[in-house]
């Protein structure tokens, strides 16, 4: 029993960095995932402040600021607004108003 509880003690020992690397990885995967994203998302020039958008399609809103963690939208027609993590922009289905389309309603 004493060369087995030595063969375990040691590998615990060796290899006990590498679990708590591991841990250590899984814990701040989120906040490493959700800056990547950010930064992606206002590096790029997709969508910018105080762009128009519609979020899934239906409620018209306006970016009101954007920073590498979050975005937070203006809900027009009503006096709320919506702070959204940047991980989840791709999932929400947000469409761009086209500088066209403004300059159409403009006219009318």
């Amino acid at each position: 029993m004493e060369p087995v509880q030595t063969i375990l003690e040691s590998t615990m020992r060796e290899y006990a960095w590498l679990f708590f690397c591991g841990a250590a990885a899984l814990f701040f995967k989120g906040a490493v995932e959700n800056f990547v994203s950010g930064l992606i998302f206002y590096l790029g020039s997709d969508y910018n402040v105080d762009d128009e958008v519609y979020i899934g399609g239906t409620k018209k809103a306006r970016i009101i600021r954007q920073n590498f963690s979050k975005t937070v939208f203006y809900l027009e027609g009503t006096n709320r607004r919506l702070i959204v993590e940047n991980r989840a922009l791709n999932r929400m289905g947000i469409e761009k108003v086209l500088p066209t389309e403004i300059a159409a309603k403009k006219e009318e």
